[in-house]
């Protein structure tokens, strides 16, 4: 699969990347709700968008995906609501963490995820990441890896980053 531009808003993404990103943030948008079935309801609703683009298996895999995400996660993803125009930088990592996925870059699809799970949860979450990929692309549709820049360093949340800088100028017990 040949590079790609990077795109710069939703607009810009292909087919494949903007049902992906459509599904994502369907998913965080009735996850984060607050409900006590919210979690049903992110796959209920999200099962409902796939099974419109003619692709409900691919419903499973990508709530597997999202909730080691949201679960697991050292931070909360980054994700905008479903009429936004912009792109965020956790939104993409995901487009382009399931393109290394079916590009067979699965090591790649492991760096990404680096950027918000810690090493146990993506060995737990890459089955569910190359099984969206290999589900998209067996109903035609390919996410095609692009030059992101996308950050793959793991990242704190806020108040978690400043607690961090708090210790680390502090006294230090041997």
């Amino acid at each position: 699969m040949p590079l790609a531009a990077p795109p710069a808003t939703p607009r810009d993404l292909d087919k494949g990347e903007q049902v992906l990103l459509g599904a994502t943030r369907i998913w965080f948008a009735r996850r984060n709700r607050g409900a006590e079935a919210a979690e049903t309801a992110a796959f209920q609703a999200v099962e409902r968008f796939f099974g419109f683009h003619g692709l409900s298996a691919c419903a499973e895999s990508h709530h597997g995906l999202m909730r080691a995400a949201v679960i697991a996660g050292r931070r909360p993803l980054r994700v905008n609501g479903v009429a936004r125009s912009g792109l965020t930088e956790d939104e993409a990592a995901i487009v382009h963490a399931v393109g290394c996925g079916q590009a067979g870059r699965p090591a790649q699809a492991a760096a990404i995820l680096a950027g918000w799970l810690p090493p146990a949860a993506i060995r737990l979450t890459m089955p569910a990441l190359l099984a969206l990929a290999e589900s998209l692309a067996a109903q035609g549709i390919e996410t095609p890896v692009r030059p992101w820049r996308v950050d793959t360093a793991p990242r704190l949340c806020p108040c978690c980053a400043a607690r961090r800088a708090r210790l680390a100028h502090g006294r230090t017990l041997h």
